[in-house]
């Protein structure tokens, strides 16, 4: 509960601190190529290749999931260097 009320004074400082900058509805077009438009279009077409064969739906999970850890990992590397938590000596 302790977290969760830190989380949400943490969100609401950043808020305030980007307040004065005007929303972002669309991502905007590059070169005559909708970016927004093409990204909503691969999204669909990727969550209904998933819904149609579900077991690689579950892999792809399982590979975001262990791709988040490593992204993780070398954030927390990058930031306090040695003392992160890892395997081995290294």
């Amino acid at each position: 509960m302790i977290i969760t009320l830190l989380l949400n004074i943490l969100v609401l400082v950043v808020a305030v601190i980007f307040s004065w900058l005007p929303d972002v509805t669309t991502l905007p077009a590059l070169l005559n190529y909708d970016i927004d438009g093409a990204l909503v279009t691969g999204v669909g077409y990727a969550k209904t290749f998933f819904i149609t064969f579900w077991p690689l739906g579950i892999l792809f999970q399982g590979f975001t999931i262990l791709m988040l850890y490593y992204v993780i990992k070398i954030i927390l590397r990058f930031f306090i260097g040695h003392r992160a938590p890892s395997h081995g000596s290294n």
